[in-house]
């Protein structure tokens, strides 16, 4: 990304992402991820999807989803075909990066949060890092996933946080 594109209201957040991929290898062999937290619209997702993009640059791989997709293909693909839906999950486990897009826009029923909990517990567990956007802050999160998941979260993210109105356009 250039830095001159960036709006100047998320330039410090810019600059935080930034050198985390900058250290992508050191952050991978750590399992470092990032938490992009904040309002609608400021670029998170850009950003998250920099991140990974950089890496893959590098000859690396990983994952990009949003969490209502995640949900709507594990259920998908467990009721129309087993083998594929075991490769998927083995997927979202493996790969060197996992980006989540949105999380807690989800509906949070009680197999939602089992399955947040699982896939934050398998990468944490293997020292595999996540990169994660939301719009909660982190009271939000706390209520919604379980202190374990917060937790896992909390020791193994870089907490980026970002503030302001949306960047989109209006089209009006």
């Amino acid at each position: 990304m250039n830095k001159k594109r960036i709006p100047a209201g998320i330039r410090g957040e810019y600059l935080e992402v930034k050198k985390y991929a900058d250290n992508i290898g050191e952050n991978i062999k750590n399992g470092t991820g990032l938490l992009l937290k904040g309002p609608v619209g400021t670029m998170k997702t850009s950003l998250a999807a920099a991140v990974l993009l950089h890496h893959i640059h590098q000859g690396g791989q990983g994952m990009f989803i949003s969490m209502a997709s995640l949900l709507d293909t594990i259920f998908s693909l467990k009721a129309k075909n087993v083998g594929e839906w075991a490769k998927f999950e083995n997927n979202l486990r493996g790969t060197k990066i996992l980006v989540i897009d949105d999380l807690g826009a989800e509906h949070t029923e009680g197999w939602v949060l089992t399955k947040v909990d699982a896939i934050i517990s398998e990468r944490y567990n293997n020292m595999l890092p996540v990169i994660i956007t939301t719009n909660l802050s982190v009271d939000q999160l706390s209520k919604t996933y379980a202190e374990r998941v917060i937790d896992r979260m909390r020791s193994t993210m870089l907490t980026v946080s970002f503030a302001g109105q949306s960047l989109r356009p209006r089209a009006v």
